[in-house]
C-alpha cells in the first residue's frame, strides 16, 4: 500500500513539473489614449477640444476601420490620411481639425512607432 501511494505521489509531482500554461493576454485598454490635462498643456489645445477629437476618433473611425492607437501612425501619416478619411466620414472642417489635433496631441504622449506607410492597413 505504501508503494502504491509513493508511486501516485511521485507521478503527481512529475506531472506538476510540466510546462506552465500561457497567461491570458492582457485586455487592451480602449481608453489609454484618452485626452488628459498633460496632453492639453503639451499640445496647447484645450482639453475640451481634445475630447471632441477623441470622441470623433472613437465613433467615426471605428465605423469602417479597426482603431489604431494614435502613435501607431506618424504625425505626417495622420496629416495625409485625415483629410481623405474625414471626407469619407462626412466630417466638417472643424471636426477634421479637432480629430487631427487630438491625434497629434496623443502622439506626443508616447514614442513614435508608426509611419505613414502602415496607415491604411
Amino acid at each position: 500500500m505504501i508503494a502504491v501511494t509513493s508511486v501516485i505521489c511521485a507521478a503527481s509531482f512529475i506531472a506538476s513539473c510540466g510546462p506552465v500554461p500561457p497567461a491570458e493576454p492582457a485586455e487592451e485598454n480602449p481608453f489609454r489614449d484618452m485626452p488628459n490635462s498633460a496632453m492639453a498643456t503639451r499640445s496647447g489645445i484645450s482639453l475640451e477640444k481634445l475630447h471632441d477629437g477623441w470622441g470623433l476618433y472613437m465613433r467615426k473611425c471605428g465605423e469602417c476601420h479597426q482603431k489604431k492607437h494614435p502613435q501607431d501612425i506618424s504625425d505626417e501619416g495622420w496629416q495625409k490620411i485625415v483629410p481623405h478619411m474625414s471626407w469619407n466620414a462626412g466630417l466638417s472642417e472643424d471636426e477634421e481639425q479637432d480629430l487631427l489635433n487630438y491625434l497629434k496631441a496623443a502622439n506626443s504622449e508616447a514614442p513614435q512607432t508608426g509611419s505613414p506607410t502602415n496607415a491604411l492597413l
